[in-house]
């Protein structure tokens, strides 16, 4: 009878059950970080990023899908190491299991990973 319990209809909340779900308390993972409107912005430092790379480097697509990340990886780029265990952390499941990004951003994030690893190598070589 299982099986058949994958058919049972599921009716949609009604508006007013979502909107009770947002002031509804947090529970597990979400109770302990605090929900940041400014997390669901893109940051000025991230624009002031995006727009210092070259031209065909530019996230868009991730900076207005995914703010949250472009603001992380803009803070995290000038330091390499750091920069490098955020992409990895970004691009390698290490969970099982997750969708991932769509993939428009995850070519953004390719690229930009590329263009880390060449950055990591040239200041290897130069030191």
């Amino acid at each position: 009878m299982k099986f058949l319990s994958l058919f049972k209809r599921v009716r949609p909340a009604p508006k007013s059950a979502a909107r009770n779900r947002r002031t509804a308390p947090r529970v597990g993972r979400a109770a302990r970080a605090p929900e940041v409107e400014a997390a669901e912005a893109l940051s000025s430092a991230a624009t002031a990023w995006m727009k210092n790379l070259p031209p065909r480097l530019r996230p868009l697509e991730l900076c207005r899908t995914y703010p949250r990340v472009a603001n992380r990886i803009a803070l995290c780029w000038d330091e390499l190491p750091l920069i490098e265990a955020v992409f990895n952390e970004l691009l390698v499941d290490r969970r099982g299991g997750r969708i991932g990004f769509p993939v428009p951003v995850a070519a953004e994030l390719l690229r930009l990973h590329a263009w880390c690893e060449r950055r990591i190598a040239a200041a290897s070589a130069s030191a």
